[in-house]
């Protein structure tokens, strides 16, 4: 019994949103259309009450400049309120998994 709680403590500790944490919807509209991309392998909010998002991406895909300006202004489009700010954080697949490093981060307003 103490493995299986030390396993699911440590999944949700590792993983993207806590249950207790509920997506805005503007949240979920933004992962639906990341994972609508090509380019994106996956997307997660890590914090949605910090406004922190993770998205992995194909490194033969990755041009930062147009990745970084593709999600703020999606972010504004599906409803991020004016005034919040997200970190975005765009990874590689492997590091994505493993918690590792991001290629690049941005600031959405």
């Amino acid at each position: 019994m103490k493995v299986v709680i030390f396993t699911v403590a440590a999944l949700v500790a590792a993983g993207s949103v806590s249950a207790a944490e509920k997506l805005a919807d503007w949240q979920s509209h933004a992962l639906e259309r990341l994972e609508k991309q090509p380019e994106v392998v996956r997307a997660r909010w890590r914090s949605a009450s910090k406004h922190a998002l993770w998205i992995a991406i194909a490194p033969e895909h990755y041009r930062a400049a147009r990745v970084e300006r593709y999600v703020c202004d999606m972010l504004r489009d599906v409803g991020q309120p004016p005034g919040d700010k997200t970190e975005v954080y765009i990874f590689d697949p492997p590091s994505f998994r493993s918690n590792g490093w991001p290629m690049g981060t941005v600031k959405c307003h």
